[in-house]
């Protein structure tokens, strides 16, 4: 009978002490749990400081000269530079209504807005490639805004609207791509 009174008072300490454990254990645990929580935006995520950047440097192309009203077409030459890519000729009748540079997977894209007299508005995105391929006007099928996009050189294209898809690739079609000149290897480093 003595024994069997030790060996609850062993078990009653034992609980005591397992007790004590698991209690340390939940507050470690909920302490560094809590860690980013009290730091309170000391540490900044480096993706956000990468698209911050980039944001600036969007900003930027896009603000342009200083003086005045910058006319479209000196726009689009100073930025075609600017973002490394070809920009096709554009239609005389092409009215531009906005162009802009926006970011497109790690670098940036060049966006021209104007009104047709034969598909309404539509927008033609310029971005730059890898690859130097030659893929020709192409209509997306994904069934979303109406699309076609092509590629030449290290430049894609997308023209966009709300025209029906074929009267759009009629459009990519009559437009003159030009291609890069002096493409070299790029080098990265």
């Amino acid at each position: 009978m003595e024994g069997a009174f030790r060996r609850r008072k062993i078990l009653a300490l034992l609980r005591l002490q397992v007790a004590a454990v698991a209690l340390v254990a939940i507050g470690w645990s909920a302490n560094s749990l809590t860690v980013p929580l009290r730091q309170g935006g000391k540490t900044a995520d480096a993706t956000f400081i990468l698209a911050a950047r980039d944001a600036l440097r969007v900003a930027q192309l896009n603000a342009g000269p200083e003086r005045g009203v910058e006319p479209k077409q000196d726009k689009i030459e100073r930025l075609v530079g600017a973002v490394n890519v070809s920009m096709p000729t554009l239609p005389s009748v092409w009215v531009v209504k906005d162009v802009q540079v926006q970011p497109w997977n790690g670098k940036q894209s060049l966006v021209v807005t104007a009104d047709t007299p034969s598909v309404g508005r539509i927008t033609l995105v310029a971005a730059p490639m890898n690859g130097e391929d030659a893929v020709p006007p192409t209509t997306a099928t994904d069934g979303r805004v109406p699309t076609v996009y092509w590629q030449s050189g290290g430049t894609a294209y997308a023209l966009m609207g709300s025209a029906a898809p074929d009267r759009l690739e009629v459009e990519a079609k009559q437009i003159e791509v030009a291609t890069r000149r002096n493409v070299a290897p790029k080098t990265r480093g």
